[in-house]
């Protein structure tokens, strides 16, 4: 009889990690940008080796992915459903407007320094056209 196994322990452990990890770069790439975050800085933040990024992290896309999922569920962009309902024209314009603006204003430092890295980095700007393909 063989004895399945699970990771129990080990997994939520690995789950906090990588939260640690995501966090660290998340945070680094909102004050010195995307491309001058390196392994090393984003280590050193998260309290972990540069090899346990990589296990995490393997590469430029999986980091970018990594991060702006986790921006973009802890800041989501502004729903329709607080102005679609509106039967004024002028008046749903405003509101959505408003909303939207008032989103860019309040992630402006983060979204500077990527919009500004995406311009000569094609990974980046590739992430980004993804994630704001919408807007």
């Amino acid at each position: 009889m063989t004895r399945s196994y699970t990771k129990g322990k080990r997994a939520e452990h690995e789950a906090e990690t990588r939260q640690r990890i995501v966090e660290a770069a998340l945070a680094l790439h909102g004050e010195i940008g995307p491309n001058g975050t390196t392994i090393s800085l984003i280590a050193e933040r998260a309290g972990v080796q540069r090899h346990t990024v990589y296990a995490h992290l393997p590469d430029e896309r999986s980091t970018l992915m990594a991060c702006s999922g986790m921006h973009m569920d802890r800041a989501p962009l502004p729903s329709p459903d607080g102005w679609s309902g509106l039967d004024e024209p002028e008046a749903r314009l405003r509101a959505g407007l408003s909303a939207l603006y008032g989103w860019f204003e309040r992630n402006e430092q983060l979204l500077a320094l990527v919009f500004r890295d995406a311009e000569t980095n094609d990974t980046l700007r590739e992430v980004s056209e993804l994630r704001f393909r919408f807007v």
